[in-house]
């Protein structure tokens, strides 16, 4: 029961946040632009990191972070899209996406904290069961209900819950207690990089040369920090 405030963390102030957040942006930004907004969640675990569990902050991992948010800037194309769009982001949007990736970042700290006494599997089970909880007042004055009688909501939902969720926060959480919060929250810019590659092979979106570079960049941000020492 003391430690119940860790699950808080993890499951409401950082699971339902980013989520809620992180869809919000999507809506009001595109998908492009979320995505680099979430990807300031390095930014928050690293200062985070070293305000509570005295993480150092070296030259290497802040290369790697400017390299990596550079090739996510890449891969999704945002520059690009704003470029020949010539529009700006609303004020909202922008809060939403920064506000993503916070409650995104927020997931290494109050994670690493328990993993301290608890294994990854045990946080990860807490962490949904109290975001659940957070989330069920919201499902009864909406349409869960009712969507669930449309069978491909159902299909999707699974997907979504066990391919793109747990087995991933289980991942994540088992990546936590081998490694620094910091470099586990870089190692995570891996995600715009399979995004792109799944994009080209599953639904045959062309591969940019802003694309490949982003990947590159990715790609030597990752051997950076775990190459040394960082």
């Amino acid at each position: 029961l003391s430690d119940l405030w860790l699950f808080v963390g993890t499951g409401v102030l950082s699971l339902v946040l980013f989520s809620v957040l992180y869809f919000t942006a999507q809506q009001l930004t595109g998908l492009s632009a979320a995505s680099v907004l979430l990807y300031t969640a390095p930014c928050f675990v690293m200062i985070m990191s070293a305000i509570f569990f005295h993480e150092i902050i070296t030259g290497r991992k802040i290369l790697a972070l400017g390299l990596a948010f550079a090739g996510c800037i890449c891969t999704t194309g945002l520059l690009s899209s704003l470029f020949v769009g010539g529009g700006g982001l609303s004020t909202a949007g922008i809060l939403c996406g920064i506000g993503s990736g916070l409650g995104y970042a927020l997931y290494s700290i109050f994670g690493n904290a328990a993993l301290k006494k608890y294994s990854s599997v045990t946080v990860t089970a807490y962490t949904f069961l109290f975001s659940a909880l957070a989330l069920i007042p919201f499902c009864l004055r909406g349409s869960l209900f009712s969507a669930l009688g449309d069978s491909s909501v159902i299909k999707t939902s699974l997907l979504l819950s066990l391919i793109s969720t747990i087995a991933p926060y289980l991942l994540y959480t088992a990546g936590l207690s081998l490694t620094q919060p910091g470099k586990a929250s870089v190692m995570a810019f891996a995600e715009p990089v399979v995004a792109t590659l799944v994009g080209v092979a599953v639904f045959g979106e062309r591969l940019t040369a802003s694309g490949i570079a982003g990947i590159a960049l990715i790609f030597i941000s990752l051997i950076i920090l775990n190459t040394g020492k960082a």
